[in-house]
């Protein structure tokens, strides 16, 4: 995979209409993305009018296969789950004796679907494979658990939230359609995947693993979106979502191990080799649209920012067994409580999600919010996160 030499400070861009309507966009759609039934699929956080833009005409060229939750486990039925038979009866008394469902009926609005009550929350879902309904509830319950773990604070909640999982593309479609409004063009551009909004999810089966990564990744937006009181900034939201792409299955329980995201850390690595880490400033000013733009909208720029706010996270959890852990804690209280020391403007915008985040704003916040919660002396933090960075990946071999 080959990667193009760049500098965000440096590198002269011709201006036109894409790459200036990319720097000025801010509010993110964050899907689940794939190009073709034989290319490569990846996470992509987009604004509409970035999607309109490109019509969702970028190639990601990582193999999200690398990422997921295993190993994997393979149905006894050897059938497709779009050839599965949808019997209510059947998968009723299938998952009566599962750990988790607090209560299971008909989804009232959806003939062909289920209604599965869990602790913290409603799935309503016409997925008809057996082996992946009884593991769901296990999943989204341990990503909650997983998502308060973020936090020295637990979060208590008084309404379940809401996920939607569709056996089939069709069906997402139409409820798409219903539930995005006028921007139902926009989304239904998602060639295979998944996406949070207004606090739920919707997704629909693309197999077990992808499927289940995008439910983690999708799911931390949805908590965010639900309890946060200020929006987060890209490379905090985005980087955080990551922890929770790969997960492996014991016993009833998903751990999820951001230590085994292949997907990112082979994304990394190439990117170390290859001298095209992005530097750590630009990196949490940026947006994603930004990092397509900035970098020629190649496919590689795109990952390699997922990939290094991915070990960014990390290495605020992690460096120095856990010695900037409270800084990381800190900031994301403050996003949660809304009690961030930042110019009033920029907190008011945070609060306020009925007006579009911009890249401006993204920009100053994240500049705001490093320099007060975490380090004033850039420098330093980004020699210990280089450091990092190739510790994390030296195990890793990239295969051409």
């Amino acid at each position: 995979m080959e990667l193009k030499r760049a500098s965000l400070i440096h590198k002269k861009q011709r201006r036109n209409p894409l790459t200036e309507g990319l720097r000025r966009q801010g509010l993110f759609l964050c899907a689940f993305w794939h190009m073709g039934r034989k290319s490569p699929v990846c996470f992509l956080c987009m604004c509409p009018a970035l999607m309109r833009l490109f019509g969702l005409a970028i190639m990601m060229t990582v193999l999200m296969s690398l990422a997921g939750c295993g190993p994997s486990l393979q149905s006894k039925m050897t059938t497709s789950a779009a050839s599965i038979q949808w019997d209510y009866q059947r998968l009723s008394e299938y998952l009566a004796d599962v750990p988790g469902i607090r209560k299971l009926q008909r989804w009232d609005e959806h003939k062909d679907g289920l209604h599965i009550e869990t602790d913290h929350y409603h799935i309503k879902t016409t997925l008809a494979d057996p082996l992946m309904l009884r593991q769901v509830p296990a999943f989204v319950e341990s990503a909650y658990k997983a998502y308060q773990s973020q936090l020295p604070d637990q979060v208590n909640d008084s309404e379940k939230f809401e996920t939607y999982l569709f056996g089939q593309r069709a069906e997402w479609e139409a409820f798409t359609q219903h539930f995005t409004g006028s921007d139902a063009e926009v989304y239904l551009q998602i060639r295979r995947g998944a996406y949070a909004l207004n606090s739920v999810c919707v997704a629909y089966n693309i197999g077990r693993k992808q499927t289940f990564s995008i439910l983690g990744h999708e799911g931390w937006h949805q908590f965010v979106q639900r309890h946060f009181r200020y929006r987060l900034p890209s490379w905090l939201d985005e980087g955080v979502a990551t922890l929770f792409e790969t997960c492996q299955f014991n016993q009833g329980v998903f751990e999820f191990r951001p230590q085994d995201n292949l997907l990112r850390l082979g994304t990394l690595k190439q990117a170390l080799q290859q001298g095209h880490m992005i530097p750590l400033w630009n990196l949490i000013t940026m947006n994603p649209g930004q990092a397509m733009a900035g970098y020629g909208s190649n496919e590689s720029a795109i990952m390699t920012f997922y990939a290094q706010n991915y070990a960014l996270v990390r290495f605020l959890r992690e460096y120095n067994y856990g010695q900037r852990l409270r800084e990381y804690h800190n900031l994301l209280l403050g996003g949660l409580r809304g009690s961030w020391q930042v110019e009033a403007g920029l907190a008011e915008a945070a609060a306020n999600r009925k007006v579009p985040l911009t890249a401006a704003w993204n920009h100053q916040i994240s500049i705001q919010l490093f320099q007060t919660y975490i380090t004033g002396d850039a420098a330093q933090f980004e020699a210990q996160y280089r450091q990092f960075c190739n510790e994390i990946v030296y195990s890793v071999r990239l295969v051409k």
